[in-house]
């Protein structure tokens, strides 16, 4: 997707079939969410901009597999919620679980505290706590559109069965998305993107919040 303001680049990576964004500004500034894997494929779409952020929409191990990969190519910052810190350093111990190995990555750089908060880019881009898939999932507004990470989906939700989800707080971050724009476009952790509109009007899940 183009813009005048910038490009967005999606891409889908790992065995999990993780959904990564990059954002590259005007200016060439760029920034990657949720580097699950392939980090070659990453840095090969971000080499000719200057990533400034990589942004988390939680820690678990398909969305961050990648990270320190990039921050050996690139100058960058990595931004996460501060109720995910012990999800994200026990990413590696979750992984093996899957029978996927990945390394240990080094702390984020930047711990969000809060419900909402901006990180610093040419473009406004909002932190929004939304919490339920994970106690520190996060969504990002950035232009018109919403990274929802593993809370929304295209005609679904994300899990709450895990270590660290919460059904109650679910309920209450997709109420509070429900509240946003109808014209947001989605972009999720996995599967396709969508409409919040769409989503608000067909999503199963909304039905009983709206």
């Amino acid at each position: 997707m183009e813009c005048e303001l910038m490009k967005l680049e999606a891409i889908t990576v790992g065995p999990l079939q993780t959904n990564c964004y990059i954002i590259i500004a005007e200016n060439r500034e760029s920034l990657v969410i949720d580097p699950g894997f392939e980090a070659k494929k990453i840095i090969n779409i971000c080499k000719d901009t200057k990533l400034k952020y990589i942004l988390l929409t939680h820690g678990h191990f398909d969305h961050i597999s990648a990270v320190d990969d990039l921050r050996k190519a690139f100058c960058c910052k990595v931004v996460l919620h501060a109720y995910d810190k012990e999800i994200y350093k026990n990413a590696a111990l979750a992984a093996e679980l899957f029978s996927i190995s990945i390394n240990e990555q080094r702390l984020p750089d930047i711990l969000i505290h809060g419900e909402e908060a901006e990180v610093e880019f040419q473009l406004p881009v909002k932190v929004i706590h939304t919490p339920g898939h994970s106690s520190g999932s996060v969504s990002f507004i950035i232009d018109n559109n919403l990274f929802s990470g593993d809370t929304l989906f295209c005609g679904s939700i994300g899990r709450t069965d895990l270590t660290g989800s919460n059904w109650k707080d679910m309920q209450a971050s997709l109420r509070k998305l429900t509240g946003l724009s109808d014209n947001l476009k989605i972009y999720p952790g996995h599967g396709p993107s969508t409409i919040l509109g769409q989503e608000k009007a067909a999503n199963p899940f909304l039905q009983d919040l709206i």
